[in-house]
């Protein structure tokens, strides 16, 4: 069985590609997908309920849930609330 452990700066290769100019290693890309449920489910628990980064889904510097019909914000709402916003 064969393992590839891939390692990224994600969004950086261009600031490298300009800082060592030609003899920088040239950039590669590659796209990682995600099951969009369980993708759903991370967010949902890192960013509304435990309020990660700053807070920034949470209460007043979050997005206001009011506007979808919900009178409340992270980290209350509830998981089918957060995945209509």
């Amino acid at each position: 069985q064969h393992t590839t452990v891939a390692q990224a700066k994600y969004g950086h290769c261009h600031i490298m590609w300009h800082r060592d100019g030609a003899r920088g290693r040239p950039c590669r890309y590659f796209t990682v997908l995600r099951e969009p449920l369980s993708r759903l489910v991370s967010s949902y628990l890192y960013f509304c309920r435990a309020c990660k980064e700053g807070g920034r889904q949470c209460g007043a510097k979050s997005f206001k849930a009011a506007d979808t019909g919900f009178n409340k914000t992270c980290p209350h709402l509830r998981l089918h609330e957060y995945a209509s916003l």
